[in-house]
């Protein structure tokens, strides 16, 4: 009986896309700005950004659907929050190995700020299984120092 409260638990804690990280570069939708590099990581049905982690954005449940018509395509979205600097809506579509889509960051003061991202993939040597994961589950090796 503790075993099915566990498997119907983490079926509803995960997601289509977990077990992926995709490299994608993150530019304002401004005329004179620069993209920067990001990494965005699905597991455990939630959408985690690794550098508005270091911020202090925390991860978010995402939602992902098949892309109508398409075999493996996804589309997700999940919205990270932070206390202080608002929240940011992240909407793609996943289209075999590369992912693109549209971050929305409404600030505390409610100024919204338009994202775009593109990417791939990453690539599985960049990855490790955690010992307490799945076996199909693969999560991007972290060096905090």
């Amino acid at each position: 009986m503790a075993a099915a409260g566990t498997l119907l638990a983490f079926k509803l804690l995960s997601g289509p896309m977990d077990g992926t990280a995709w490299e994608v570069r993150v530019r304002p939708d401004s005329f004179f700005s620069l993209s920067q590099r990001e990494t965005l990581v699905f597991d455990n049905g939630r959408l985690s950004v690794l550098g508005y982690l270091a911020l202090g954005f925390t991860p978010a449940l995402y939602i992902a659907t098949n892309a109508e018509g398409a075999g493996g395509d996804h589309v997700f979205s999940a919205s990270l929050a932070h206390v202080e600097q608002g929240i940011i809506s992240w909407h793609g579509l996943v289209r075999g190995d590369e992912i693109e889509g549209v971050a929305l960051w409404w600030s505390k003061n409610g100024r919204l700020k338009k994202l775009t991202f593109k990417g791939r993939r990453k690539e599985a040597a960049g990855l490790e299984r955690p010992s307490s994961a799945r076996s199909d589950v693969l999560v991007p090796k972290l060096r905090l120092f």
